[in-house]
């Protein structure tokens, strides 16, 4: 536990030293703002006029010795098929529409369709999933029935993460690592060819200050667009599908800002000023969802952001579908867009099951699914519920 402590707060540090807060502009463009006032943060945002309150599915994934998930790292609905990479064994679990098992991705060894313990990032397309392993400079594939079919080199890239728009071409994101091609923020991989175009270069002297923090889910790909968290973590990115990489938002935080020489000073005097004052860091997280840009921020505060009114939509604790007394921090949405999807973990649910009757649900099929859900799952070793719900088409 004080081993975990201990990364917990030198990444924390590392954090706090990377944040230039305060340039909202950092290539002089001009950039779409968005006010974060924490004074105006409510209890909840209700995000009901955003959802298709006519659908939703509860999908039980099932728990054997074959598809045991620690931890839901990242999700996705493909077509039929749900993806569970659980970052604790290494795993890519695939399960049906209905939650029966299919396949998995296990296979960490030094054999030749092996990948090694250090995997950066998964991602899954069309009928691959591929694991970044930047450690031994390649990318490994699997079909989703589990089987090996290639690798692809990295030819000196370097990525904490990774997705691509066609299972050809692949963005992988640096937030402060160096490479053997240098120091920049993307780079773009031809798979065929293995030719590497980098994009974003920095100052290699942040690297001698070991500035920087690890990339989790610091991207989000929607359409024809991917929204991204570095360098800054008060300006998103954006890289389109041609691969032009510029400024796309400016969160402006107009209270509770770490101070610009704090935040560029000494990491142990911004970490200790950061948790006694309350200061806010910046954004954790980023969905681009079809009508919203949701924001989760480093006080765990979710930002609703309207990209078509260009205002803000709300902000508060947590994220609330009226009709169906449901309510959740942050969703995670990947492969389908259009659908939003939030794993409930079998501890969340005995929890739930602690106070579902002093809900009030105006949809009573959803009340009766929901709490037949929350009685079939007895065991907190049982593998989540994936709730479905599908957003408005803007």
């Amino acid at each position: 536990m004080k081993f975990e402590l201990n990364i917990f707060v030198i990444g924390l540090i590392l954090f706090l030293q990377s944040c230039s807060v305060g340039d909202v502009s950092p290539q002089g463009e001009a950039l779409e703002t968005i006010v974060y006032d924490v004074d105006a943060v409510g209890k909840e945002v209700d995000i009901t006029s955003l959802i298709d309150t006519s659908y939703y599915e509860m999908i039980r994934l099932e728990t054997d010795d074959r598809c045991l998930i620690g931890e839901v790292s990242r999700i996705w609905l493909q077509q039929d098929k749900l993806f569970v990479y659980d970052r604790l064994s290494k795993g890519v679990f695939v399960f049906n529409k209905d939650g029966s098992y299919h396949s998995r991705v296990l296979a960490v060894g030094q054999g030749p369709s092996e990948y090694p313990p250090v995997v950066n990032d998964v991602f899954v397309s069309d009928g691959f999933i591929y694991l970044l392993t930047p450690v031994v400079g390649k990318i490994y594939v699997y079909d989703w029935d589990g089987t090996f079919v290639k690798t692809i080199d990295l030819n000196g890239s370097w990525g904490e993460a990774m997705f691509s728009f066609d299972g050809e071409r692949f963005c992988l994101l640096n937030a402060w690592g160096r490479s053997e091609i240098g120091a920049y923020h993307a780079y773009i991989l031809e798979s065929k060819t293995s030719q590497v175009q980098p994009l974003g270069a920095f100052n290699p002297e942040y690297l001698e200050d070991n500035r920087g923090w690890g990339l989790d889910d610091y991207y989000s790909l929607a359409g024809d667009r991917a929204l991204f968290l570095i360098p800054t973590c008060d300006t998103i990115y954006e890289l389109d599908r041609h691969y032009d990489y510029h400024p796309r938002y400016a969160i402006d935080i107009v209270k509770k800002r770490l101070p610009r020489n704090l935040a560029e000073g000494d990491a142990h005097i911004a970490l200790q000023r950061s948790i006694a004052d309350g200061y806010i860091i910046g954004v954790n997280k980023v969905l681009d969802a079809p009508k919203v840009l949701l924001l989760l921020m480093s006080d765990l505060k979710v930002i609703a952001y309207d990209k078509q009114e260009k205002k803000l939509f709300g902000a508060g604790e947590n994220l609330k579908i009226t009709p169906f007394a449901f309510r959740f921090n942050f969703p995670q949405s990947w492969g389908d867009t259009d659908v939003l999807l939030y794993p409930m973990t079998a501890d969340d649910i005995q929890l739930r099951k602690t106070w579902v009757d002093e809900l009030v649900f105006e949809n009573k099929s959803f009340e009766r699914d929901y709490k037949n859900m929350l009685n079939a799952v007895e065991s907190e070793q049982a593998n989540p519920v994936v709730f479905l719900f599908k957003w408005k088409k803007s």
